[in-house]
Protein backbone atom coordinates (compact mmCIF):
# COMPACT_ATOMS: atom_id res chain seq x y z
CA UNK A 1 0.00 0.00 0.00
CA UNK A 2 2.77 2.45 0.96
CA UNK A 3 4.80 1.69 -2.19
CA UNK A 4 1.69 2.09 -4.35
CA UNK A 5 1.09 5.56 -2.88
CA UNK A 6 4.72 6.52 -3.44
CA UNK A 7 4.70 5.41 -7.09
CA UNK A 8 1.31 7.00 -7.77
CA UNK A 9 2.46 10.29 -6.24
CA UNK A 10 5.76 10.30 -8.16
CA UNK A 11 3.86 9.77 -11.40
CA UNK A 12 1.43 12.55 -10.55
CA UNK A 13 4.31 14.98 -9.87
CA UNK A 14 5.86 13.98 -13.21
CA UNK A 15 2.50 14.59 -14.93
CA UNK A 16 2.34 18.02 -13.31
CA UNK A 17 5.80 18.94 -14.56
CA UNK A 18 5.06 17.87 -18.13
CA UNK A 19 2.40 20.60 -18.31
CA UNK A 20 5.25 23.13 -18.25
CA UNK A 21 7.67 22.64 -21.18
CA UNK A 22 10.34 24.81 -19.54
CA UNK A 23 10.42 22.67 -16.34
CA UNK A 24 12.93 19.85 -16.26
CA UNK A 25 12.77 17.79 -13.09
CA UNK A 26 16.05 16.44 -11.78
CA UNK A 27 14.48 14.40 -8.98
CA UNK A 28 11.22 13.52 -7.30
CA UNK A 29 11.35 12.31 -3.72
CA UNK A 30 8.35 10.78 -2.00
CA UNK A 31 9.14 9.23 1.34
CA UNK A 32 7.34 8.39 4.57
CA UNK A 33 7.71 10.65 7.58
CA UNK A 34 8.17 9.34 11.09
CA UNK A 35 4.37 9.41 11.47
CA UNK A 36 2.60 6.40 9.92
CA UNK A 37 0.80 7.07 6.61
CA UNK A 38 2.23 10.58 6.31
CA UNK A 39 4.58 11.47 3.44
CA UNK A 40 6.95 14.16 2.29
CA UNK A 41 7.10 15.14 -1.38
CA UNK A 42 9.98 17.09 -2.90
CA UNK A 43 10.23 18.00 -6.58
CA UNK A 44 13.66 19.27 -7.63
CA UNK A 45 14.09 21.01 -10.98
CA UNK A 46 17.30 21.51 -12.89
CA UNK A 47 15.53 24.27 -14.84
CA UNK A 48 12.18 26.00 -15.04
CA UNK A 49 11.74 27.23 -11.46
CA UNK A 50 13.97 30.32 -11.82
CA UNK A 51 11.19 32.81 -12.54
CA UNK A 52 8.36 31.03 -10.75
CA UNK A 53 7.79 31.98 -7.12
CA UNK A 54 8.11 28.98 -4.82
CA UNK A 55 4.77 29.48 -3.06
CA UNK A 56 2.99 29.80 -6.41
CA UNK A 57 4.46 26.61 -7.81
CA UNK A 58 3.82 24.69 -4.58
CA UNK A 59 0.20 25.86 -4.54
CA UNK A 60 -0.07 24.89 -8.20
CA UNK A 61 1.38 21.43 -7.52
CA UNK A 62 -0.87 20.99 -4.47
CA UNK A 63 -4.00 21.74 -6.52
CA UNK A 64 -2.84 19.37 -9.26
CA UNK A 65 -2.11 16.55 -6.78
CA UNK A 66 -5.45 17.09 -5.10
CA UNK A 67 -7.16 16.50 -8.47
CA UNK A 68 -4.90 13.58 -9.43
CA UNK A 69 -4.76 11.78 -6.08
CA UNK A 70 -7.99 12.85 -4.44
CA UNK A 71 -8.67 14.36 -1.05
CA UNK A 72 -8.01 11.15 0.89
CA UNK A 73 -4.46 10.84 -0.43
CA UNK A 74 -3.55 14.54 -0.41
CA UNK A 75 -4.00 14.67 3.38
CA UNK A 76 -1.21 12.09 3.64
CA UNK A 77 1.24 14.71 2.33
CA UNK A 78 2.40 17.03 5.10
CA UNK A 79 5.50 18.40 3.38
CA UNK A 80 5.32 19.53 -0.25
CA UNK A 81 8.37 21.34 -1.61
CA UNK A 82 9.38 22.48 -5.08
CA UNK A 83 13.05 23.40 -5.12
CA UNK A 84 15.71 24.17 -7.67
CA UNK A 85 18.96 22.25 -7.32
CA UNK A 86 20.69 24.99 -5.31
CA UNK A 87 17.77 25.22 -2.88
CA UNK A 88 17.76 21.43 -2.53
CA UNK A 89 21.47 21.37 -1.67
CA UNK A 90 20.87 23.94 1.09
CA UNK A 91 17.84 21.97 2.30
CA UNK A 92 19.89 18.76 2.46
CA UNK A 93 22.81 20.46 4.24
CA UNK A 94 20.49 21.96 6.84
CA UNK A 95 18.86 18.61 7.49
CA UNK A 96 22.16 16.74 7.59
CA UNK A 97 23.33 19.11 10.31
CA UNK A 98 20.19 18.78 12.42
CA UNK A 99 19.29 15.21 11.61
CA UNK A 100 15.65 16.29 11.32
CA UNK A 101 13.67 15.62 8.14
Amino acid sequence: MKQTFIEKTKQAVQNWATQYPNVKLAMIEVYPSSVPNIFHVIAVASKGFENWEQTERENNLYRFLRKELGDADIVKITVLLTLNEEQYEKYEMAHDETGIY
